[in-house]
């Protein structure tokens, strides 16, 4: 589904959110590796899609009312047989139901279970005064905890990009801290520069949250995404 498609349907249902797999999509389409994730409508289709994409999968949550996943009880990690999706299913389901009980629920999205990496965030946030201001840091619960993060203006050049990634306290962990393989930083000067580049000129993207980025020495990939929209009656910023 394009960029158009995907906008268009939210702003026919009223939102202003993008579901995991729509920010997903358009990222990808962006240029952004993101790891592949499908909407499971049913128990046995969390089953086939699992097993097409080879285990150990994740399951989530997939509703346009929840926000944040992990509030809901929404997620399961590296589940390695049928019989254990079978068991997130209904648990994540039941779980999402009883502490969000008026969310309207799409079903649960299934993706393979990435590859570890060091967790980086990256994102875009859109300042009244300069436009889009990229963000790079240190990801995961980290970024809550440390706020190790550094920002940039849209459109970045490449100087830009690595000065953003050299910028964080945590540097050291991306370059090999303690026996650890050495991040990529090319990749993720690249995936910055990319972001940058699809969010200028775009005023109807308010919010881009790609969190976690798993960054390693062969690449890295975006886990977990959440793009937010302009209200359409708000007078967007440049």
């Amino acid at each position: 589904m394009s960029l158009n498609e995907i906008l268009g349907r939210a702003r026919r249902e009223s939102r202003t959110v993008l579901t995991e797999i729509e920010s997903k999509q358009i990222l990808e389409a962006a240029g952004i590796a993101c790891t592949e994730t499908r909407l499971a409508r049913t128990r046995a289709e969390a089953v086939s899609l699992s097993a097409a994409f080879g285990y150990p999968v994740v399951l989530k949550i997939a509703s346009k009312d929840i926000t944040h996943k992990s509030d809901a009880g929404g997620v399961k990690v590296n589940l390695k047989n049928a019989d254990e999706v079978e068991v997130a299913y209904d648990g994540i389901m039941q779980s999402a139901q009883r502490k969000f009980p008026q969310a309207r629920i799409e079903g649960i999205s299934v993706q393979c279970m990435a590859k570890p990496g060091i967790e980086v965030i990256m994102g875009m946030t859109r300042d009244p005064s300069f436009g889009p201001v990229l963000m790079f840091g240190l990801g995961g619960i980290l970024v809550e905890v440390l706020q190790d993060v550094a920002f940039g203006v849209a459109p970045l050049e490449e100087k830009d990009a690595a000065e953003m990634i050299a910028e964080i306290k945590g540097k050291k962990l991306l370059e090999g801290y303690r026996g650890q393989d050495t991040v990529d930083k090319s990749c993720l000067e690249s995936m910055l520069l990319r972001l940058s580049a699809f969010v200028d000129g775009r005023p109807e993207i308010a919010e881009i949250d790609m969190n976690p980025v798993f960054a390693r020495s062969d690449g890295a990939i975006v886990v977990d995404a959440r793009i937010i929209l302009t209200q359409p009656t708000q007078p967007v910023q440049p």
